[in-house]
């Protein structure tokens, strides 16, 4: 019967080694194996967060949401989840998974989710550019005044980003999106119109 935590350290050594390297795609297996013998769940969602930092490496990020989907919250510190939850909302955004990344950021908050709210406060600048990914214009708004709020930052300065927000986000400043329907239906009457409409 061996020391479990002896093994763990010595499972994430070696994994660490190798990710240290550049050697991302075995190290990623080295997480995994950590992450089978591991009892604790703190260590297995480590495990997985490294594994996760390796996909990223090597440009899987669809493969890296899919393995911190994984972790089990139960248990984790506030640190430890909202590193996850983080990490697991991030490789959503990277994959354009915008409605997974803005989930895993809502549940920072949720009841039972992380109690430190200034943990949560650092993870306003990727939920500002998941809301814009999805068009949320008002909501991204208003999550950067939020942010701007809790910078140790002199009141003018602040006054100025909040100006530069408004201006930002002022209705002549956002994208003008086209109409899908319009395109095609240009382009059924005049081969090409639906084209140039969409730019």
């Amino acid at each position: 019967n061996f020391h479990a935590e002896g093994q763990e350290n010595d499972l994430f050594r070696f994994a660490d080694s190798l990710k240290n390297i550049g050697q991302f795609q075995f190290a990623a297996i080295e997480y995994e194996r950590v992450f089978f013998y591991s009892e604790d769940v703190s260590s297995r969602a480590a495990a997985l967060i490294q594994k996760a930092e390796c996909l990223k490496a090597t440009g899987t990020f669809y493969l890296a949401e899919k393995c911190l989907i994984r972790i089990n919250y139960f248990g984790l510190t506030d640190s430890l989840a909202y590193q996850a939850r983080n990490q697991t909302a991030l490789c959503a955004y990277l994959a354009g998974h915008f409605i997974n990344a803005e989930s895993q950021l809502l549940q920072m908050s949720a009841s039972g989710g992380i109690k430190d709210s200034l943990l949560i406060i650092q993870s306003i600048p990727l939920y500002v550019l998941v809301l814009n990914e999805e068009k949320k214009w008002n909501e991204a708004k208003e999550k950067l005044h939020d942010w701007v709020t809790f910078l140790k930052l002199p009141m003018v300065t602040k006054d100025s980003l909040i100006k530069s927000i408004e201006r930002v986000y002022e209705e002549k400043n956002q994208p003008k999106l086209k109409k899908q329907g319009t395109a095609k239906i240009l382009s059924s009457i005049v081969p090409g119109t639906g084209q140039i409409y969409a730019g």
